[in-house]
């Protein structure tokens, strides 16, 4: 609804034993090449403080970020708002920093 680039695939899972179907269904998301320069890694290569580059992300509501280990899933404003109205549990939100790369005057 918020991104036609997510594609959404059914997976039903069988209980014969219990005689039960679970339906799941899985979100594959694109990894993006969206960090700014001004992202800040430790020695190890860890993601101190993630700086999203908003030209690189353009067009794209949610995604992952390509090229880091953390299983982290970015979304924006709109979607944040609609997880929020529905008391969803099981996740936690934190704001990212953004950068446009353009000077403002």
């Amino acid at each position: 609804m918020y991104d036609e680039h997510v594609i959404f695939k059914c997976a039903v899972l069988t209980n014969i034993k219990m005689e039960s179907q679970s339906t799941y269904w899985l979100m594959l998301v694109d990894r993006l090449d969206c960090l700014s320069d001004q992202t800040v890694f430790d020695k190890a290569g860890r993601i101190q403080h993630i700086v999203i580059d908003l030209e690189k992300a353009r067009g794209h509501a949610v995604f992952r970020i390509k090229g880091i280990d953390e299983t982290m899933l970015v979304i924006n404003l709109e979607i944040t708002e609609s997880i929020l109205r529905r008391e969803l549990f099981g996740m936690k939100i934190e704001k990212v920093e953004t950068y446009s790369g353009r000077l403002t005057l």
